[in-house]
């Protein structure tokens, strides 16, 4: 057995902790870059094992995660707990309304958006409260993190005023559909901060959106008449050709809706548009595939 001198102690020593140090140092000045590539991975369709991907594949039912320990949010050696609540599960169903046929072998229309709450397929009720961070709270907050010291404070004194907290406690029908009233969302519209418009009155991850005719917006696309195989391919959303949210060719609007297009033949790729994303997205042929002796190209 080999032991190692007080010199070599302090050497090893010495070196694990200038390459601590050169890691740590690292981390901090790398650390958002590495977080927006992880997060820009992840989130995105690129592949089939993105979590993005899995999430749009099958859209997964409602599940909440309860926070425990709300009150040691500011104990740097704590960690957060959760308990997972649910699934909450929903019927959805479509109607579109507003339809008209233009005389240019087009069809416009809203799509008006139904859910019902489905008690016998769910784990809990919507009537079930759970803590979570306050989605307000954090947002406010980071509106206002660059702005003048003045605006800061002001803000932070209204937030003490209204004893607003990090975290909030409200029921499941409140975060999904019902949607709830907050002091400081009401805050927000009187601003009238011109980079952050809020439609809403309420907060909900899905509030004003069930029975909504004009939430999704107003799509034109052709009817198919002239020729076929443009059959539900989008021309428009919101009367424009392309959204104000991307830049280059992802903020075209390309590909259909997804619910009716003319069977591709020999096609690689098919385009969606998604007006949850504000844009197109491009799907590619994986392989044939046989169903009930039916062969799907």
């Amino acid at each position: 057995m080999v032991c190692c001198t007080a010199r070599c102690q302090k050497w090893t020593t010495f070196s694990l902790s200038g390459v601590f140090v050169v890691l740590g140092i690292l981390t901090i000045c790398f650390w958002d870059s590495l977080f927006h590539n992880i997060f820009v991975h992840e989130m995105s369709l690129a592949n089939s094992r993105t979590k993005g991907y899995e999430m749009w594949k099958e859209t997964p039912n409602s599940i909440f995660f309860n926070w425990t320990n709300p009150e040691q949010v500011h104990n740097a050696s704590a960690k957060p707990k959760f308990v997972e609540c649910g699934p909450y599960t929903y019927y959805e169903h479509h109607i579109r309304e507003n339809v008209t046929f233009n005389s240019n072998n087009t069809v416009s229309f809203f799509t008006k958006k139904l859910w019902k709450f489905l008690p016998e397929r769910s784990v809990g009720s919507l009537k079930d409260k759970i803590t979570t961070l306050n989605p307000i709270v954090a947002t406010v907050g980071q509106l206002v993190r660059y702005k003048h010291y003045i605006v800061r404070r002001g803000v932070n004194f209204f937030i003490e005023e209204k004893k607003e907290q990090l975290a909030i406690t409200k029921t499941i029908a409140e975060f999904i559909f019902d949607g709830y009233e907050d002091p400081l969302l009401d805050l927000v519209h009187k601003l009238n901060i011109s980079s952050f418009k809020v439609p809403y009155s309420k907060f909900g991850w899905f509030a004003d959106r069930n029975g909504s005719v004009t939430y999704d917006g107003a799509f034109n696309m052709y009817n198919g008449a002239d020729d076929i195989e443009k059959l539900g391919i989008m021309t428009t959303w919101n009367y424009q050709n392309r959204t104000q949210y991307y830049r280059d060719g992802c903020g075209n609007i390309d590909g259909t809706t997804g619910e009716l297009w003319y069977p591709p033949r020999g096609i690689e790729t098919i385009k969606l548009f998604s007006s949850d994303l504000c844009s197109s997205i491009e799907l590619e042929k994986s392989s044939d595939y046989m169903l009930h002796g039916l062969e799907g190209k």
